[in-house]
């Protein structure tokens, strides 16, 4: 219906509705004949309700009712406005008394309730609009008795009219779910034809047979019991008001247990009869309607706090929240609110009109926030009589009264509010439901975040899993994909954990086949040449650095029979707790066609050497011949001229014989020098080589020669703390090269002009290869052929220094390097002795 029309048709049908009503009470029963009401008065109950129910702008239509009644029983102008007034002012009185009672709640869910209602809208309403009639009375005329009469009985009548029509009105009218019968619905008829019967039948409206003459008043109560005891409230009200209808026609009519009386006893009995059965009807139903909802309320919050139990994101939480604390507070709006740092944020609500959802507002300037740090709930009747609240936040809103409880106990998260349009004071049992509600909520919020940080841990798990399948994946086909062969071997079980393809492609041997050898069958597969050095390897390996690695080169015989060279990359994966090794992890390239290909290269150097060393013996032979003639002719002949010396006169022979002699003994040392030279050069490849350290060998030499560079005044300079680099050479004869180098420096700057005498020792290491060069102040080599310099009989910086550096290039080419020489210019010759480097010793852990 339209607005504009809703209202006329509201003042219209409670206009209506207080003429019925009037009707039935004049029908009941009337003081005496002109009086406008007896001592039950239905619309003081009608029109107080429906102010109440729907607000007390609808007051023209108490006033059109009153007139319509009074008009109907015949009065006169006075009266009429008489009653208007009455009836009107009473049920203002009465609505605006309830309206500002915190004890009053129009679903008079509590016995308070129904006191309220009795007390406020009967007592002390129904007496102003008895003393108005009493007035009207009395100004027109009739005595103060006669006013006072009336105005004593109009007082009964409206409050028994609010005790028993009020709560009927509040509890049908407006809720269209009351007209539903509850289950089961043929007790409730069943209840209420046989109350009609028996107030019949008590009143005499009804008789059984000859009359008996028993008091048979008492007969509905049973029934009334019944009827609060198993039916909903708003049908013990339905039951109290057809027994008081029955009662009151009866006793008009001149029936029933009162009939006997005068009209004012009758009356006074009526009342009393009709405020008791009211009452006690009232208050029992109220008390078993509040245990049977405590009941439900019980069972609702049960069922709440299992589906809050489930929530699983804050929207759900709220919205249970919110529609459950309404539902069992009855209040008009609740609003969720948590607690961000020192604001409070209304999260959600569920009202009859809108609040402050979305908001965000000073902790300690709202009600919501006064319910977070202090654990007690907070009640504020009337939100604009308490000065602590910014009025100006709740005139926006239906908000009258609200009651807040905090979510969670010590450091309250947050709080639910409950707000009332009509003043209202939340009771103890509307607080404690909220506060369960309350402790429901807070245990849903762990459960969130619990919910939440067990999602994050499963999605990272997951990620994890992904990542983690992805790595093995990746680490399967790296794996597999390698050209290299791959191992993962433990130290402790003895035992292969992980070969690769490649590996089994290398070796010929799977995972199974090396598990099952036993140490000795296993020990086997290497060359027994190899195994020494292995077993150093992994002794050196247990020692070695997480992040450093060995390597060795070793020979393995495939499953074929076949021996191949392995370069083996070893590191330590996972220790014990004490620090040993318990995993290694193996890398292994196939290097035998390396090996061979150097093994050729040495076989074939060292028949290169051999050639030239026998074609170094014949022409050595061929020159000895050559040499050794003419030394021993002239020592032959010098020997000859001795003998004929001393045959002689004595002299003469005295006199050249020495010279003689000496010089033939200058020719037997040239012979013997040159047989020297000859053996020397002989023996240049003969001896057993090792492994060394080529400073040791440097220090040695210079070591050799510092007596003759102190006589010499010749400095030899020799940097200290060089790299430790490693050959494997004859220790001797690389020692003999080098002094032999150095002797020649020497040598050769004792015929330089020049005063400064130096010899600089130097080394270094490049691509494989080790070098050492002697540098000198000397002449240099500008005074010597290129051919002549390593001449094995040649005359270079000195006499018989030919041989030396002849036997000293033989020597270091036999050892597979290179000796060099370029002059220096001022500054003196440069020799350089090359030699190829130790390969570096490690061992594999596994074939």
């Amino acid at each position: 219906m339209p607005k504009a029309l809703s209202y006329p048709f509201g003042i219209a049908a409670l206009g209506l509705g207080y003429f019925l009503a009037g009707q039935v009470g004049l029908a009941i029963d009337a003081l005496e004949p002109g009086h406008a009401a007896g001592a039950i008065w239905p619309p003081a109950g009608v029109a107080l309700a429906v102010l109440l129910r729907f607000g007390i702008g609808l007051w023209p239509g108490v006033a059109l009712g009153s007139a319509l009644v009074t008009w109907e029983a015949g009065h006169s102008g006075g009266e009429i406005v008489a009653a208007i007034l009455s009836g009107t002012l009473m049920a203002l009185a009465g609505a605006w008394l309830l309206s500002r009672s915190a004890r009053f709640n129009a679903q008079l869910r509590h016995v308070n309730h129904a006191l309220a209602l009795t007390f406020h809208g009967g007592v002390v309403a129904g007496l102003v609009g008895a003393g108005i009639v009493a007035f009207g009375v009395l100004f027109a005329g009739a005595d103060s008795l006669d006013a006072l009469s009336v105005g004593l009985f109009g007082w009964l009548g409206n409050a028994s009219g609010v005790l028993l029509m009020a709560p009927l009105v509040l509890l049908w009218v407006g809720d269209g779910s009351a007209w539903r019968l509850p289950h089961p619905a043929g007790e409730t008829i069943a209840s209420l034809v046989l109350l009609a019967l028996a107030t019949a039948i008590g009143f005499g409206l009804l008789t059984l047979g000859e009359d008996m003459g028993l008091p048979l008043g008492f007969a509905p109560v049973p029934l009334l019991v019944w009827i609060a005891l198993r039916l909903p409230l708003r049908w013990s009200a339905l039951a109290v008001a057809l027994t008081v209808l029955i009662a009151g026609i009866a006793t008009a009519n001149g029936h029933g247990p009162f009939a006997l009386f005068r009209t004012t006893e009758r009356q006074l009995l009526l009342w009393t009869f009709a405020t008791t059965v009211g009452m006690t009807t009232l208050l029992l139903g109220i008390a078993v309607d509040g245990k049977r909802r405590a009941i439900d309320r019980l069972r609702q919050l049960a069922r709440v706090v299992e589906r809050i139990g489930a929530v699983r994101s804050l929207r759900e939480l709220t919205t249970i929240v919110c529609r459950a604390t309404r539902e069992l507070t009855g209040a008009d709006g609740v609003t969720f609110v948590l607690r961000q740092g020192a604001e409070c944020n209304y999260v959600d609500e569920d009202a009859v009109g809108p609040l402050w959802k979305g908001q965000r507002v000073p902790l300690e300037s709202y009600s919501a926030g006064w319910g977070m740090p202090h654990e007690p709930p907070v009640v504020i009747e009337d939100v604009y009589a308490d000065p602590r609240l910014p009025h100006e936040h709740y005139r926006a809103t239906f908000v009258r009264s609200l009651a807040m409880v905090p979510i969670g106990h010590g450091e309250p998260r947050g709080a639910i509010g409950s707000y009332w349009s009509a003043r209202h004071r939340a009771s103890s049992e509307e607080l404690a439901l909220a506060q369960a509600v309350a402790e429901a909520a807070a245990v849903g919020l762990g459960n969130i975040d619990l919910y939440q940080r067990l999602d994050s841990a499963r999605r990272d798990a997951e990620t994890a899993a992904a990542e983690l399948r992805a790595s093995e994946a990746f680490k399967d086909k790296v794996l597999e994909g390698s050209l290299n062969g791959l191992c993962l071997y433990d130290l402790k079980a003895h035992r292969f954990e992980f070969i690769n393809s490649q590996y089994t492609t290398l070796t010929g041997y799977t995972l199974q086949d090396l598990n099952s050898l036993t140490a000795e069958r296993f020990l086997a597969l290497f060359h027994p040449d190899d195994v020494a050095r292995i077993v150093r390897h992994r002794e050196a390996l247990a020692n070695t650095g997480d992040a450093d690695a060995r390597e060795i080169e070793y020979r393995l015989r495939r499953s074929d029979g076949r021996w191949i060279w392995l370069l083996s990359h070893d590191s330590v994966l996972e220790r014990e707790a004490d620090g040993s090794a318990r995993r290694i992890l193996g890398t292994f390239v196939d290097v035998t066609a390396r090996r061979e290909a150097q093994e050729a290269e040495l076989r074939g150097r060292a028949d290169q050497a051999l050639a030239e060393q026998h074609a170094l013996v014949a022409e050595i032979a061929t020159s000895l011949a050559h040499e050794l003639n003419q030394p021993l002719t002239a020592l032959t002949n010098y020997c000859e001229a001795a003998r004929l010396m001393t045959s002689a006169a004595e002299g003469v022979a005295s006199e050249r014989l020495p010279k003689v002699l000496q010089q033939a003994c200058d020719e037997a040392q040239r012979a013997s020098a040159v047989a020297r030279r000859l053996r020397d050069a002989v023996g240049a490849g003969a001896g057993e080589r090792t492994t060394e350290v080529l400073d040791t060998m440097i220090t040695y030499a210079i070591a050799q020669v510092s007596p003759a560079a102190e006589r010499s005044g010749t400095r030899i300079h020799y940097p200290e703390a060089r790299p430790a680099i490693r050959v494997t050479v004859d220790r001797h004869q690389i020692e003999q090269v080098l002094s032999a180098l150095l002797y020649n420096s020497l040598e050769a700057m004792q015929r330089s002009a020049s005063p400064r005498r130096e010899v600089t020792v130097d080394t270094a290491h490049h691509q494989g290869w080790a070098e050492v060069t002697v540098q000198d102040t000397g002449p240099g080599l500008l005074a010597v052929a290129d051919a002549e310099l390593f001449d094995l009989w040649g005359s270079g910086r000195h006499r018989g220094a030919g041989i030396n550096l002849a036997v000293c290039r033989s020597v270091v080419e036999a050892h597979g390097g290179r000796l060099r020489a370029r002059s220096g210019g001022e500054e003196g010759a440069r020799l350089s002795v090359v030699l190829p480097l130790t390969p570096n010793e490690a061992v594999p852990i596994g074939p």
